[in-house]
């Protein structure tokens, strides 16, 4: 016996529960029962479409058994208008009777299109139009549509997307990609892959280069991509209406490509070449005398043996101050001691503990940030948010006030900045004071030396909220070597995913030796009495559950970089700094 729709929600009576499909109807659409779990006047539906205006008129291309209609029937507020059309007669058929009786506005349409698995018995022809009107919908869905429909059908209803679409309107949609250059055997017209002989349409994996030239053919720009949780599965792009803008577009990283069907080798670097970055000139017996390796932690295996990678070429920042040189130096002697190295275009330098230049192309941030927002959590000396400014990006960076805002072993609650006896270092353009951490002297220097426009906020990790930014998501949120010094590192990610439209990028040192998938998620506390801030060394499975945890899809946690010192810095004779591997994650917010 089903629930019945007259069946009211504990925490609102208001709210009426719509009954659960049959299980032979659930299990055509899915074979996960928890993808038809309810959570009555819980959040919106999808995580990225967070404005509930969109809500208004939803057309449901494939809705199945009515999985998201039903939570569309719960999401408060709900659709004023929606239309669920499916080529299998039986579900449609069992949602008009069940679902449309708990909401008038709730209707249902037969999609009479042949499909030798689902629409055998309906006419004989590849597509229908939508009975919809031009502009009708302010959102569109098309979950696991365009995963088992040909080419010809993909490019027919892209067009009926783009007519249906309010100018406001936003579209959400899934699709199996690969990357042709993975099948180089294939013809340009050849932009199809199928895993079935007998019914083609069984799953149909399309070239990303296609959909994205085929979404511009039809006036529709791509806002949006989440790449599966599992490589080869379901990608969700979302698409508007209109010619494209700065921050719109197909993501080119690597990582990202990584998830494809295939390898996605078109997008795999070619070997260093002459890059517009300058090498500075250092000779190897200077290197060497900088390098101060450090120790493998105790629990790598013992066979395992610490290696760093040569430095690559420098990447250099742009010099877009007036001081001359000799002021330049002037001004940065103000410091004694620089977190971040920085070296410019023109010959300036000031060499701090590490010098990220060499080592940036593998952190795998866009090759341009145009348009973009970013953020970066845990400012240091300030060389990423300079570094994603002339990349093109609006950025707002973020530090602590000082030791009073760190997670610090044996105490539980943090100290007001009162007990520190410190007046504000500065005061914002608004009026509200600045105070500098131990190591972000060193970015207001440089802020002021390049003319820069990166905005500062004073914040722990945990408390950063949109009102902080005006309100506004960033497409990127990166955390430098920061999850390491936090007592919670999930509630961190969870606290950078509030305040992310698309991607993280964080780096912390891990468990050398320890890789998945033989070894299971584990975390080590690196306590000493002498170093009181930093907390959990994880393997690399966990590094990779933490973003899991914190609700992240996408993830990749294969790159690694080299967090290379510049000057030796000691402290009662012994080094204070060194090389450093970094295990690099990049996730996305589904």
């Amino acid at each position: 016996m089903h629930l019945q729709a007259s069946k009211q929600s504990d925490s609102n009576p208001d709210t009426v529960i719509p009954p659960l499909p049959p299980e032979a109807l659930r299990r055509l659409v899915c074979h996960d029962d928890s993808l038809f779990d309810l959570q009555p006047d819980g959040p919106l539906v999808f995580p990225y479409i967070s404005d509930p205006a969109q809500y208004r008129s939803v057309f449901d291309f494939g809705c199945g058994c009515g999985r998201i209609a039903r939570q569309l029937l719960v999401q408060n507020p709900r659709p004023s208008k929606y239309v669920g059309v499916d080529i299998h007669e039986g579900m449609i058929d069992w949602c008009t009777r069940n679902l449309s009786i708990a909401d008038a506005g709730f209707q249902f349409y037969h999609h009479d299109v042949w499909n030798l698995g689902l629409g055998p018995n309906n006419t004989r022809q590849l597509t229908a139009p939508f009975p919809a009107s031009p502009e009708e919908f302010s959102l569109v869905i098309a979950h696991s549509v365009f995963t088992h429909v040909y080419k010809e059908q993909a490019e027919f209803y892209l067009g009926e997307i783009a007519r249906i679409l309010t100018e406001d309107g936003i579209a959400r949609t899934t699709w199996f990609l690969f990357d042709r250059e993975t099948f180089p055997m294939m013809f340009d017209f050849q932009v199809c892959l199928f895993i079935n002989e007998i019914d083609p349409t069984n799953a149909v994996i399309y070239e990303w280069r296609w959909l994205v030239e085929a979404l511009r053919r039809h006036g529709l720009r791509l806002v949006h991509t989440v790449p599966p949780g599992l490589r080869g599965h379901q990608w969700e792009i979302y698409f508007r209406k209109g010619p494209e803008e700065p921050g719109d577009g197909f993501p080119l990283e690597q990582s990202v490509h990584l998830m494809m069907s295939g390898s996605g080798v078109g997008i795999l670097p070619s070997a260093p070449a002459e890059t517009s970055a300058v090498p500075e000139e250092v000779s190897d017996e200077e290197v060497l005398e900088f390098d101060a390796p450090v120790p493998a932690p105790a629990a790598a295996t013992p066979e395992f043996q610490l290696e760093y990678p040569p430095p690559r070429p420098r990447k250099l920042l742009r010099y877009t101050g007036s001081l001359s040189e000799e002021d330049f130096n002037t001004r940065c002697a103000d410091l004694s001691w620089w977190y971040h190295s920085y070296y410019f275009d023109n010959g300036f330098s000031i060499r701090g503990d590490y010098d990220i230049g060499p080592d940036v192309e593998g952190y795998g941030f866009p090759e341009s940030m145009d348009g973009l927002r970013v953020l970066d959590l845990g400012t240091g000396a300030g060389w990423f948010p300079h570094y994603f400014e002339q990349l093109g990006a609006e950025v707002y960076t973020v530090d602590s006030r000082g030791y009073c805002d760190f997670d610090v072993y044996g105490r539980a609650e943090n100290p007001p900045i009162e007990s520190e006896n410190r007046n504000p270092d500065r005061l914002d353009e608004d009026g509200s004071p600045i105070y500098f951490s131990p190591v972000s002297r060193g970015f207001w220097i440089m802020k002021e030396i390049l003319n820069s426009k990166v905005r500062f906020r004073n914040s722990r990790v945990y408390d950063i909220n949109l009102e902080m930014f005006e309100g506004k998501k960033f497409d990127l949120v990166f955390l430098g070597a920061l999850l390491c010094h936090l007592r919670d590192p999930i509630g961190a990610l969870m606290a950078a995913k509030r305040v992310c439209r698309h991607r993280v990028i964080a780096s912390t040192p891990i468990v050398l030796g320890e890789t998945e998938p033989g070894i299971l998620p584990r975390q080590y506390l690196p306590y000493t009495d002498v170093d009181r801030i930093s907390w959990w060394l994880p393997n690399e499975a966990c590094f990779k559950h933490w973003f899991l945890a914190a609700g992240f899809t996408g993830i990749d946690v294969s790159r690694q970089v080299t967090l290379r010192s510049d000057v030796l810095r000691l402290e009662n004779g012994k080094a204070g700094n060194g090389n450093q591997i970094l295990r690099v994650g990049s996730a996305f917010v589904p």
